[in-house]
């Protein structure tokens, strides 16, 4: 399945010319993925947005139930777009098929880490193209950016240039929060507040506890004290 999306991604790369522009936008709990290329002519191809879609895709042919990626083409420029729910964004066919690895995972103290292989392997298999420029643009009123490896930062741009010098070495991360999740989660603390009385009062019933278990303990053992005494005298 994979060889053959190669193939079809391929071709939109060989119409491109030398250049090609990767876009993601992400916007509270979606991506919008872009993918914008130059060429002289054309070829309609539709191509299954998500990876895990086992449905072969073939000029001019849809297959119902797929998901493909919108196209629109204006004279020799052609874009490739689509809008993945978070959650399935790491799905994607474009991020896919040029990287042997591409993940979104949950790390630690609710961070996210967006992350890569080294190897673009597009370059290898489409000659024609020279350079590919990946920007990652992230909403900063749900996006909290933590750390990023990015060759540029402009404002909440984060972008990376793969070409023909580094692409066997081009490693992509960003460790990010949702701020949804940090709200939710100062949320849930604000409604179950630890009342400090209440802590204290815990603590004295402890201690008040343990003082009366040591009287019965001692006051047990005086009692069976005398009792073995009287035994005795008897």
């Amino acid at each position: 399945m994979k060889g053959k999306l190669i193939i079809l991604i391929g071709i939109i790369f060989l119409l491109s010319g030398c250049t090609v522009q990767y876009n993601a936008y992400f916007d509270d709990d979606k991506v919008i993925e872009t993918m914008l290329t130059k060429g002289s002519e054309y070829t309609p191809i539709y191509t299954p947005a998500y990876i895990t879609d086992q449905g072969a895709s073939e000029e001019n042919i849809k297959i119902e139930g797929i998901n493909y990626y919108n196209m629109q083409a204006n004279g020799d420029e052609v874009s490739y777009n689509f809008q993945f729910p978070f959650s399935q964004f790491s799905n994607s066919t474009i991020a896919n098929t040029c990287l042997d690895s591409f993940t979104i995972d949950k790390v630690y103290n609710g961070e996210y880490l967006l992350n890569t292989s080294s190897y673009f392997s597009c370059l290898d298999y489409y000659t024609l193209v020279d350079d590919v420029t990946i920007n990652l643009t992230f909403n900063n009123d749900f996006y909290e950016i933590k750390n990023t490896n990015a060759d540029m930062t402009n404002g909440n741009t984060y972008a990376w240039h793969v070409n023909r010098d580094n692409y066997h070495d081009k490693n992509i991360q960003v460790t990010f929060k949702l701020k949804k999740e940090n709200q939710q989660t100062q949320n849930s603390s604000n409604n179950n507040p630890t009342n400090p009385v209440i802590e204290k009062n815990k603590y004295l019933i402890f201690i008040l506890a343990f003082i009366i278990l040591i009287i019965v303990i001692i006051v047990v053992s005086y009692l069976k004290k005398g009792n073995y005494n009287k035994e005795k005298e008897e």
